[in-house]
């Protein structure tokens, strides 16, 4: 869920919840919250338990319950696309823009740069518009990734990725 539906829905179950509870007629006097005679627990109940939702969708929303995303990497276990990585990591510009792609991708923002591509096999290609190529596959725990390149040595590395990960 994303972070400001989770708020904007906490915020919602938030106002529910209270009409719940002040609609029940509870006797709220300081710390001592007593309830009238009047057959009114069952609002006063579903009140404090959409309060109880709300503080968790906030807690949610402000990032205390997310998933932390794992980022491993494995570019240097086939010799072919570590050197095609070094490769392209000599321009400057790619370098950069390499581990800004990184970066994104650990933020689990999976559509860095100018956006995803499904190259096949499971693998998925981040690109920049400065020639930068990052090539990852989905885990349980968050992402692998397999794979960088220039726009000069793209294709070079899908075929070695391809081969790989058959």
């Amino acid at each position: 869920m994303e972070k400001k539906s989770a708020y904007i829905i906490s915020l919602i179950f938030l106002v529910i919840g209270l009409s719940f509870l002040v609609n029940s007629r509870a006797n709220i006097t300081g710390a001592v919250i007593g309830v009238s005679a009047t057959p009114s627990e069952a609002g006063f109940f579903a009140g404090a338990s959409l309060i109880l939702v709300s503080f968790v969708l906030f807690a949610v929303s402000i990032g205390g319950l997310e998933k932390k995303i794992i980022i491993t990497n494995s570019i240097n276990q086939i010799k072919a696309i570590k050197r095609l990585a070094d490769k392209s990591r000599r321009n400057q510009t790619v370098a950069r823009d390499l581990d800004n792609l990184k970066k994104n991708l650990e933020k689990g923002n999976i559509e860095a740069g100018l956006g995803r591509n499904y190259i096949g096999k499971k693998i998925y290609e981040l690109r920049s518009r400065g020639g930068a190529r990052v090539y990852y596959m989905e885990t349980n725990e968050g992402y692998n990734i397999i794979g960088e390149s220039s726009k000069n040595t793209q294709q070079k590395v899908i075929n070695e990725l391809k081969k790989y990960y058959t």
